[in-house]
């Protein structure tokens, strides 16, 4: 978690979690908990963790499949 400004990020290990938080219901409970907690309006902003395994599997040559 990072907070900058009037922006807080949130880091997830797993898409599934940053995609629930993404829904704009789910966002808003999530911002004003987070406003109330830290006093003042804030926006939540999510992203993925760095999978460093995911890297390391990549540059030795394994390619992503869907």
């Amino acid at each position: 978690m990072a907070v900058e400004n009037d922006t807080v990020s949130l880091a997830f290990r797993y898409p599934y979690h940053k995609e629930q938080i993404e829904k704009i219901e789910n966002q808003r409970v999530v911002e004003r908990i987070i406003s109330n907690f830290l006093g003042h309006p804030c926006h939540v902003h999510c992203i993925l963790e760095d999978n460093h395994l995911l890297k390391a599997a990549l540059k030795m040559g394994a390619q992503i499949i869907d």
